[in-house]
């Protein structure tokens, strides 16, 4: 009877060791399915099981590894992710369109000014552009020797001021800026502006520093005048263009003929004769000639009659002083 029981006692033992070991075993198996499935359930509670992407920035909420997850997580950390390929290649195309802007010459916040061709250019100072189908401009702040005038002959470096023109205008494409300080058109109807050329810069400085213009302000200061005196300072200095072969010719005083002595009056002169006595129309000694009977009053500078009096009337012709 004592040996029946022990047997007993010992299958109990047995017993319950395989209970334990095989609760052991359900525990175990079911802490693997928990890890394996834990993203999943995750995702099934509304928990994000992944990092996500918004404005660069990455949040993690939960473990990103088992052991993470078996210590408690990360802290709910936020952290700083890489650029997504889609910022990477805008940015890419921006760099790429500042890059061809840059070596076009214009900037992306500045809209280039437009840009007119050359037409004809009448002489050094006066250019046509395709402004309204065609406009001439008269540059401001320069003046270059007449070639064109009307009523002056061709002065000296002229010539070389219209062809040094041409050379810096025709064919090229400029742009037409105003000054607000000055008018927008001349007596003459013809604008008043700037001429930029691009790559090369203001064409009336360029004038000026050739020696082939000198300075000009019309009335009020312009905006460009202290650029343009230091441009015709330094051409005067270097005694270039008008300053080197035409100042010898503009500041030779012109010659004038001496007036012929007048004889020493050997009797009273004769009064002359009443105006109601004269006849201008027969004695005038060509078109253009009056006397101080005919033109009362006149005050201004005269041309004498070579010849003197005639019929004792002094004919002369008005000339500008």
């Amino acid at each position: 009877m004592v040996q029946a029981s022990s047997r007993s006692d010992e299958g109990r033992g047995a017993s319950w060791r395989w209970r334990r070991h095989g609760t052991a075993v359900l525990a175990a198996t079911a802490l693997v399915l928990l890890t394996a499935c834990g993203p999943e359930d995750e995702a099934a509670t509304g928990a994000p099981a992944a990092p996500y992407e918004a404005s660069g920035v990455v949040t993690a909420t939960a473990a990103s590894t088992p052991s993470e997850r078996a210590s408690g997580g990360s802290d709910s950390a936020t952290r700083t992710a890489t650029p997504t390929k889609a910022t990477k290649a805008t940015k890419g195309k921006k760099a790429a369109k500042t890059r061809r802007d840059k070596a076009a010459g214009t900037s992306t916040s500045t809209p280039s000014r437009k840009l007119h061709r050359v037409i004809r250019v009448v002489d050094g100072d006066t250019v046509k552009v395709d402004i309204d189908g065609g406009e001439s401009v008269r540059i401001i702040g320069i003046d270059t020797p007449e070639t064109v005038h009307p009523d002056k002959p061709t002065e000296c470096g002229g010539q070389e001021a219209t062809a040094a023109a041409r050379a810096l205008l025709d064919g090229k494409r400029v742009a037409v800026v105003f000054d607000a300080s000055q008018g927008r058109r001349d007596r003459y109807g013809r604008l008043l502006a700037y001429l930029d050329i691009p790559q090369s810069g203001d064409f009336g400085e360029a004038m000026l520093r050739k020696g082939h213009a000198k300075e000009y302000t019309y009335a009020d200061p312009y905006q460009r005048r202290e650029t343009y005196r230091s441009a015709e300072q330094q051409a005067r200095a270097a005694g270039r263009g008008v300053w080197g072969s035409c100042t010898t010719q503009q500041e030779e005083p012109t010659p004038t003929q001496a007036p012929e002595p007048k004889p020493a009056p050997s009797s009273p002169a004769p009064a002359p004769p009443a105006p109601s006595a004269l006849a201008p129309a027969a004695t005038a000694p060509g078109p253009g000639w009056t006397n101080d009977a005919l033109t009362p009053g006149y005050t201004g500078c005269r041309q004498g009659y070579p010849g003197g009096k005639i019929n004792g009337v002094y004919w002369w012709k008005p000339i500008a002083c």
